[in-house]
């Protein structure tokens, strides 16, 4: 028989699970394109700054870590908007 503490690890671990993956859709969301519509924006682009772009988003789009583009943007040294910019192929 499970004790009380044991049960409620149990219930904090699946719930962790659900909310992590739900979390990762949404900041997936924050990133506004796929990764087909990001590569498709960043055609005018030289090859080298269209590949460390796309290594980025997958990065910080993979569930096992994701970062919202707010924060990459904050972490690289831009405007959020310059990095949404970037990813529409406004820039």
């Amino acid at each position: 028989m499970a004790t009380a503490t044991q049960q409620d690890t149990d219930t904090d671990q699946g719930q962790q699970e659900d909310t992590t993956g739900r979390t990762a859709d949404i900041i997936v969301r924050t990133w506004s394109v796929t990764l087909e519509e990001l590569r498709a924006n960043l055609n005018h682009n030289p090859e080298h700054a269209q590949e460390l772009f796309i290594w980025c988003y997958l990065y910080c789009t993979d569930p096992s870590h994701p970062i919202r583009r707010e924060e990459f943007a904050a972490k690289v040294g831009f405007d959020h908007t310059t990095v949404l910019k970037i990813l529409r192929g406004t820039n």
